[in-house]
């Protein structure tokens, strides 16, 4: 029998990041005491999931030195996919350049 398991797990964080200042309604010391939220990375205009989720895979390349073709399977999870179809990891996985196969999580 085969074993699996998680070998890497990579994410991307656009490079915009807003803090609570930005939000003049909301109370600050609540956002960051209560919620622990201080500040939010936030995609810019041309960039979509597919873009965020190339990145990511590319840092988890480049970071654990993987060779692109000997990875088995990857998960892509998102709560906003580019489109309802395709899938946003059938895009990811074109534009990674590689036979890797995926499963989307919503």
């Amino acid at each position: 029998m085969k074993k699996i398991g998680i070998s890497a797990i990579e994410y991307y964080l656009p490079e915009k990041v807003i803090d609570n200042d930005f939000f003049e309604h909301a109370k600050n010391d609540f956002l960051e005491e209560k919620v622990g939220i201080k500040e939010r990375h936030i995609a810019t205009e041309d960039q979509s999931t597919s873009d965020l989720a190339v990145k990511a895979v590319n840092q988890l390349i480049e970071k654990n030195n993987i060779n692109r073709n000997e990875i088995e399977f990857m998960v892509l999870c998102t709560l906003s996919p580019d489109y309802i179809l395709p899938q946003t990891s059938a895009q990811v996985q074109t534009l990674v350049s590689c036979q890797i196969r995926f499963i989307q999580l919503m």
